[in-house]
This record gives C-alpha cells, structure tokens and sequence, in this order.
C-alpha cells in the first residue's frame, strides 16, 4: 500500500498528517511559551478528530501510555481540525480551530487543568479579528496572542474575546507555515512560496508591512518546507523540515543564506515527517512526527544536542496513547438489517457500525477498536453470511475476523498472517457462496482462501500473473455464479481497468472480460466496486476534482458497456471515494472523504443523496501540534 487515497492529479502541499485538511495539513506552532518550564511539566498534544480532543501526557511519558486527562467534547468547540496549542504565563492553553473557508475559524481558551467536556473560558472569532485557517500560535511575555493566517500574522491583547480586533497585523508576501517567538519577543515566521523556504524574523512590537531584523534563507540553509520552529535557552533556532524529514539548527542570530550549525537526520532519528517543535527547559526536543505512508503518527524525543543519525530517547505511540492517523471512511458492508459496516481510520483505527439510514445522518451503535482488536489501516470489510466481519489490514497485511455483534476492544476470532499466506497489502476483500474469501493485494495479486482459513496459511488459489492484467488491485467482487471483478487502481494513470476472471480462476488467469480506463472522459481512478444481484457492476471513481459513479451492465456477449452515472455538485461525492455497496433495496452506499453518501435504488445522473453517514466532520487526525 503506497498511495490509494490520493488522486493521482492531487499532490499534497507537504508531508504532514492531514494532508487533506487545508490550513491545518501544512502549518506550525510555537516553541515553548510562557515562563521557563522543567522536567514536570506535562505534554499537551492536539489531534484533529471527528471528535476532536487535546492530550495530556505526564512528565517524562514513553510508549504506549495513556494519556492523564483528555479535553473533548461537545461543550469544548473544538472542531474537527483543532490543530496548534500555546500556553499564557497564567497557565490558560490557546487552541486553533482551522476551517475550509473561515466558517468555524476561531480561537479557543482553557483553563489551567481544563479536563473532560470543558467550555471555553473565551473564544475569539469572527469577521473583525481577521482569523482566517489560522496557521501558527503563540504567546509573548505579556500574554498577547499572535495568530498566523495563511498571509499574516495578526495580534490581540490579553484577555481578547469575541469579535476582536487585531493590534497588530504583519504581513507576508509568502505562505505562512509556523510562528515562534524568542525571549525578546522578537517574532519568527516559517514561509515557503516557489518551492523556497525562508524565516524572516520581525523586531518586538512590529506592525503592518515592517521590515524584517533577519532572514535565513537560501541554498546553504537546506529550508525546504519549514513549519514547526523552537528556541532553545541559548537562542539557537530549531526548524522541523518535513519534506527533508529533519531537524535543522541554527545558531543564535543566524541570518542571510545561514548553514545549519547540526542537522538531526537518518534512518536512527525515527523523523519521516516532523511538523512541530517545543523543547523544555532542560533542552530535551519534542517533536510530532507523521508517517503518512507507515500510518506511524508519534511524538519523538531527543536528548539535549542531539545531532545527525541521533537515536531518540522516548517516542510517545501505540494504542493507548489515543494518538492516531488521519483517515475518514474506507471499505465499507452491509448486514441483511441494513446496518452499514465502514473501516476507517476514527479515532485511531476502527470499525463503526451505524443503524440502518432513512434519511439524514445514521446513529453509530457500535464501534471495534482498540489495542486487543489487531486493527492496523483498516481499508477493505465484508461479512459472511454468519455475521461475521472481515477486515483487510493494510501495513501489517494481515485479515482480522470479528464475532457478530463485536464491540469495543474486540479480538479477533481469528486472523490471517504470515509468509505462507500471500497477503500484501491487502485492499478490498470479498466472499463467494461457499464462503470462501477472496483478497485484492497489491501490486498484482489476488489470493483466496478456504472457509474458516486462519494463521499462517497458503491460500487455496491465487490469480497471478502478466495474462491477469492485474496492476494495483483495490476494490473487489464475487457475483452469484462465482465469477470476480477487480477494480485496478493503475500505475501512474496507466492500466486502469476492471477486470473479470471466470469462477474457478488461477495462476496466470485471462480475464474472461476487462472495461478499460480512459481519460479524460472515461473511467480514471476506480478504488471500490460492487455487483449486484441482477449482474450490474457498480464502480467508485475516485477521479479529481469530484468522483463519479459508473454502472456497467453486461450485454449478450459478456462485454461490458456504461449504462449510468451518478455524478455532480448535487450528489456530494468527493475526489477520494473508496468502498462501495448495495443494500437489499438496491440504495448504493459509497464512501466519500470523511462521509458515507447514499443513493436510492437506480440513481443516475446529478441525484442528491437520501441519506448521510458522518459529514464533513468524519475523519479523525493524528498529532498536529504540541506545547509545553
């Protein structure tokens, strides 16, 4: 598994771990803020959530710890994207609240100790204070708030509430990505426009287009997407460069085209895409970490001067830590009552199963998840005609087998892994009549197994081969006479298709029919598929910038042509559809970003759904932003 959830027109502005979520996927936070703080001072960590929550961590936490309090809820208006943290000198801790389009955009204020469903002691929102997708948080001596939008940074006194008017406003010519402040006050700005990095540093007390004290910018510098920044008590900078995944330093007062004075980098440093910075007062070097790629999201920590290869001395992930991934819905099923199944990646991983939807958002009544469910990237989910629930696993390439009615920190009742059985990768997973289980593993093979199948075994059939036409297989299907359809992702736009391969299929199988992609105006990047009872075969084109729905029917000759699709501004549908299923009523359920959309029964054209799984809020990120 490398890269199925982004389109392949759509590139990510750097490697963080939201990397749909605009404004909060890319930007920073401050260093430490506030008065000098010690070894016992907690670690605060925000993740961007469907419920979003900030995390507390004791004073020197490692592994796979719980957190000690957790502010979530309702009454918190934290969005789904809360993303960067500050602390003032009374203890209070600032949260952002970014948004797509200003709406919801604001600042909220806790205080000290805030625990639980906590309210906000004040927010700061609105049209007059020029909060827009905040970007950088921080906090000077005086306790005025510096906030920085994606081409500013604007200034609010103590205490500002509600529609506030800046004091300040600098501006930027260039993308903000991080603020921190050093302990005059004097105000540095992390940028990137072109392909540059820069930091421009503005004296204490700057306002409106002022020129800048320094800047560290240039080809010795290694700045390629600066974001998260830190000062240490001697003054020296500290950079986080994920799109280098490191850490640059620089000495106190660097300026000009400034070589770093170390560079913590390699395989040992654990760093694939650090975002933000905070250090204590004892120099040790927190770092949020997110491997989008290894679905790895942590909080690393290193040793006073840590430099080049450096091991770290703590790393903060696991189950417990409630630190987790970003992803909104994947595979999805359904059970005969019209409960809908849907893997994804909420809160960390998990399975949600939500009542059956007439119209308006399903209620979630129940959820798998947790430490003992061997949940790993879950992507691909059917169900047997038992009521059992499987799971493909994507990093781990494993297959998790669930009882009916699981719920919570579920084990599996069984679970396929190891060498002997073929699976990696495992995208999109399938049952024929006889219960056999049919897996899509990428790049190039599809492998099946006997009823009841667990551990480390072979698979009794596997369709593999240059004749399948098989190329990074997502989606798959088995239609009542036992024949499978694939949905092939492709390579780089090449060798999209949907393949069908005659029941009984092996090795170096020729399809028995194949609908080819085509761009521009055919299919261009099919993720799930579906068939139904009468033969029509349902595809999820995840093509940018809004997916479609196709619907093939076979003609006389076992070729296939598209009858129908659904696809439009009315029907909601992202660019990143992945799982696809039909109901018994013949409703088409996909799922779309961070939603399940549903359709009626036959729906062509721009239809509007009838019903909604999530919204918008549906996706649950990993660690953005941290503060002491």
């Amino acid at each position: 598994m490398r890269d199925w959830p982004i389109p392949s027109l759509v590139v990510p502005r750097c490697l963080t771990l939201v990397p749909f979520v605009v404004g909060a996927a890319c930007s920073t936070s401050e260093g430490p803020t506030g008065p000098p703080l010690g070894g016992s001072s907690p670690l605060y960590v925000a993740n961007a959530s469907s419920v979003p929550g900030i995390l507390v961590y004791a004073a020197g936490a490692s592994g796979d710890v719980i957190p000690t309090r957790t502010i979530a809820g309702g009454s918190t208006a934290l969005r789904f994207d809360a993303a960067l943290l500050a602390h003032d000198a009374g203890g209070n801790l600032y949260v952002t609240n970014s948004s797509v389009g200003a709406v919801g955009t604001s600042v909220t204020v806790y205080a000290p100790g805030a625990s639980d469903d906590a309210t906000p002691i004040r927010t700061i929102a609105g049209d007059s204070t020029g909060i827009a997708n905040p970007i950088g948080i921080a906090v000077d001596r005086a306790s005025n708030l510096y906030v920085a939008n994606t081409f500013s940074v604007t200034v609010y006194t103590p205490g500002a509430s509600g529609n506030a008017l800046p004091i300040r406003t600098i501006g930027s010519a260039s993308y903000v990505q991080g603020i921190a402040l050093d302990t005059a006050d004097n105000l540095y700005v992390s940028s990137t426009w072109a392909g540059a990095g820069t930091i421009t540093i503005y004296a204490a007390g700057a306002n409106g287009s002022a020129t800048p004290i320094r800047t560290i910018a240039g080809g010795n510098t290694g700045l390629d997407c600066p974001e998260g920044m830190g000062l240490d008590a001697a003054g020296d900078l500290y950079v986080a460069n994920p799109c280098r995944a490191n850490i640059a330093v620089y000495a106190a007062g660097a300026d000009g085209n400034a070589t770093p004075t170390h560079t913590i980098t390699g395989n040992n440093t654990a760093l694939t895409g650090p975002t933000e910075i905070a250090l204590d007062a004892a120099g040790n070097l927190y770092v949020t970490n997110a491997d989008y790629l290894a679905n790895v999201a942590e909080v690393i920590v290193y040793a006073p001067g840590a430099s080049g290869n450096a091991i770290p001395t703590r790393i903060i992930a696991g189950c417990n830590t409630g630190i987790g991934p970003p992803q909104g819905p994947l595979g999805l099923t359904l059970d005969p009552e019209g409960h809908v199944y849907v893997a994804a990646h909420i809160p960390t991983n998990a399975i949600m199963v939500y009542a059956a939807p007439a119209s308006g958002h399903a209620t979630l009544t129940r959820m798998i998840t947790g430490c003992k469910t061997g949940l790993n990237t879950p992507l691909g989910i059917t169900r047997d005609s038992a009521g059992n629930v499987y799971v493909a696993n994507i990093l781990p390439s494993t297959i998790t087998v669930y009882a009916p009615g699981a719920n919570g920190n579920a084990a599996p009742l069984r679970t396929l892994a190891g060498a002997n059985t073929g699976l990696n990768d495992p995208n999109g997973l399938a049952l024929d009549a006889a219960g056999n289980l049919y897996v899509a593993n990428w790049p190039n093979s599809i492998t099946v197994y006997g009823p009841g199948a667990t551990g480390n075994v072979a698979p009794i059939r596997t369709i593999v081969g240059g004749n399948t036409r098989l190329v990074f297989p997502t989606g798959i299907a088995v239609d009542a006479g036992g024949r499978t359809y694939v949905a092939n992702k492709g390579s780089n736009g090449n060798y999209v298709s949907v393949t069908v391969y005659a029941a009984g299929a092996t090795g170096n199988a020729t399809p028995i029919a194949m609908i080819a992609g085509s761009f521009p105006n055919g299919l261009q990047y099919p993720q799930g598929i579906a068939v139904d009872a009468g033969g029509k075969v349902y595809v999820a084109d995840g093509v940018y910038p809004a997916g479609k729905i196709w619907v093939y029917t076979p003609d006389a000759t076992g070729k296939f042509a598209p009858a129908a699709t659904i696809a439009g501004a009315n029907t909601g549908l992202g660019d990143s559809l992945l799982g696809i299923a039909e109901d018994a009523a013949g409703r088409v359920y996909v799922a779309s970003g961070n939603a399940i959309m549903v359709f009626t029964a036959n729906a062509t054209g721009n239809a509007t759904p009838v019903a909604t799984i999530g919204g918008s809020n549906g996706g649950l990120g990993g660690p953005t932003y941290l503060t002491f």
